[in-house]
């Protein structure tokens, strides 16, 4: 009887509300370190709806804590149409957006280096991923639900990706893979930073017809593009070293292939299934010995194998390339096929107007990306230290069909609440606060004004030292 009773009270006390510590702003928060002075987001009493931009800091009861994880379900089936997650944030918890299904687009910002199972699955709307480009790599911890189709964008829309993380997962298992089974997934870019595809990450793609892999990815992973049935154009850059066991598996709609000389290993059936190549073209100088199996057995019989002048004789010795049925030196590779080249997206342009940042791109349908970061943090021993705060405001857009664009970067600095010095923005209305800033009144704060500025206090300390004579 009293283990009935216990368990009626823990029913009770988890629907009769939600668990949070405190609410700001309609956000809710709870506490996770009070020394560290941290809290996570998380659900609350109310539902959450619209944009939502989540802040760095929340000050609650005269302290100020630092917002550094989005919660298990904090958002859960909620009626967001859009989430600004700060670079304050590292983690988003298991289940954070599930089923968010007016969701469209997100920026998983270069603060974040966990990313748990589920977070995104359920979001049919989502069509737009942008992973920010950043030198920590995203961890991915094991999903145990992923058999179950619960995992990462399970259930998701993507239809653009742009690639700027490296992903590592906790365990390899068949159903790792980040973007894996996103058959509506059209459009990828991979970033700069990208050193490795891994494993799984875009299996089962059909729709993905055209993919670049750009020289700064030397490793192309397990079963990284099996199954996508729909690709047809491979671009590899210069640079690539490996490409993995089943890398493009059954990936039937390829017709040629360029591998490039930077290559020093291809592992078992990184081509098997691959049944419409008609043409491979190898730059390997020096080549290395691959495994039968490398490709499908009617590619060895019905395909050509290009390779430099003068290495016919060390193709034909090799384990593998031998197989090839007709092997033709050359010295003119087709290593790029004819695919129309992207144009680049607008640069962003940057305004101030009334305490607020507006960002602006001429390409339609942009999606821009910016951060704002103070300038003037700083340590020191020192009993007193001038607080003059400057920020750096940098901003790029992408869009779908399109290249990254440049980045524009503005910056401000303020001094008793106004901006003095502003740099880098396409337009600068000024409200009451700054007027006083704008001394030749052309609506702007710029070099000119400075300038103004700095002549007025030299004249009028000149003027007080001939009054003083």
């Amino acid at each position: 009887m009293k283990k009935l009773l216990l368990l009626a009270i823990g029913i009770f006390l988890n629907t009769s509300g939600y668990a949070y510590d405190f609410e700001k702003d309609g956000i809710y928060y709870n506490i996770t370190s009070l020394q560290d002075l941290t809290v996570e987001v998380t659900s609350g009493d109310n539902n959450y709806e619209g944009d939502v931009t989540i802040p760095d800091k929340v000050v609650y009861s005269g302290r100020t804590f630092i917002v550094t994880r989005i919660g298990e379900n904090a958002f859960l089936s909620s009626s967001i149409t859009g989430i600004g997650i700060p670079l304050s944030v590292v983690t988003v918890g298991k289940y954070a957006f599930r089923n968010c299904k007016q969701l469209r687009n997100i920026l998983i910002p270069s603060s974040i280096t966990t990313f748990e199972p589920g977070a995104f699955g359920g979001c049919n709307n989502l069509n737009n991923v942008v992973i920010e480009d950043g030198e920590s790599g995203l961890s991915m911890p094991y999903n145990e639900w992923q058999v179950m189709n619960m995992s990462y964008f399970s259930n998701c829309n993507i239809q653009t990706l742009y690639y700027g993380r490296n992903v590592s997962y906790s365990r390899y298992d068949y159903y790792d893979g980040l973007f894996w089974n996103q058959g509506n997934l059209k459009s990828v870019e991979i970033g700069p930073m990208v050193i490795r595809l891994e494993a799984n990450l875009f299996r089962g793609c059909k729709g993905l017809e055209i993919i670049e892999i750009p020289s700064n990815v030397k490793i192309i992973g397990n079963s990284t593009f099996e199954d996508c049935s729909s690709l047809q154009d491979i671009i590899i850059n210069e640079g690539l070293q490996e490409i993995s066991s089943m890398a493009f598996k059954n990936c039937k709609s390829i017709e040629k292939i360029s591998l490039p000389g930077s290559l020093t290993r291809i592992n078992s059936e990184a081509f098997v299934g691959c049944t419409g190549i008609t043409k491979v073209y190898s730059m390997v100088k020096e080549p290395f010995d691959i495994a039968e199996s490398t490709f499908a057995g009617i590619t060895y019989l019905n395909s050509t194998l290009y390779v430099p002048t003068g290495t016919k004789s060390l193709y034909q010795e090799r384990t593998g390339w031998k197989d090839f049925i007709s092997i033709v030196e050359t010295d003119d590779f087709e290593e790029i096929p004819d695919i129309p080249e992207k144009p680049k997206c607008a640069t962003p342009t940057i305004s101030y107007e009334n305490w607020n940042i507006k960002f602006e791109c001429e390409t339609e349908g942009a999606q821009i990306v910016s951060e704002v970061k103070p300038t003037d943090l700083k340590s020191s021993t020192d009993i007193e230290v001038g607080l003059t705060p400057t920020y750096v405001i940098t901003a790029y857009a992408i869009a779908e069909g399109y290249h990254k664009s440049d980045v524009a970067t503005a910056t401000i600095s303020w001094r008793y609440g106004r901006p003095v010095i502003i740099q880098g923005f396409s337009n600068v209305n000024l409200d009451e606060t700054t007027s006083v800033c704008d001394v030749n009144n052309d609506g702007t704060v710029d070099v000119a004004d400075i300038a103004t500025i700095i002549d007025k206090m030299a004249t009028s300390a000149r003027l007080q030292n001939e009054m003083k004579e």
